[in-house]
């Protein structure tokens, strides 16, 4: 595992996702490992992912339990491309009450 972060804030970080470099260095990453994660930041709110979005063969949706609204998950949902959106994950979720009696949890 390898991972690649951000050494500086930017305030105007999209920019850097127009430039011609950004293609291949997705490709040369696909190159070089088996999987390729990228985080990035919430959908609706930057123009960042469907930027990146262009360059990218799938997506992972993730809501976050107890702040994520519906509405807004449907929108960023329907934001991915046909064919792109492979899963979804809930995020922060709580465990069942009786989750303590299940040693799964535990681990």
């Amino acid at each position: 595992l390898d991972a690649y972060p951000v050494r500086q804030s930017r305030g105007s970080a999209h920019e850097l996702l127009v430039r011609a470099t950004l293609a291949s260095t997705l490709r040369e990453l696909e190159r070089r490992y088996e999987v390729v994660v990228i985080d990035t930041p919430p959908v609706l709110l930057v123009p960042d992912t469907p930027i990146l979005l262009e360059h990218l063969t799938c997506a992972v949706a993730v809501a976050r339990s107890g702040r994520s609204r519906t509405q807004a998950f449907k929108r960023m949902c329907e934001m991915i491309p046909a064919g792109k959106l492979v899963g979804a994950v809930l995020d922060e979720g709580k465990l069942p009450a009786k989750a303590a009696s299940y040693r799964y949890y535990e681990q």
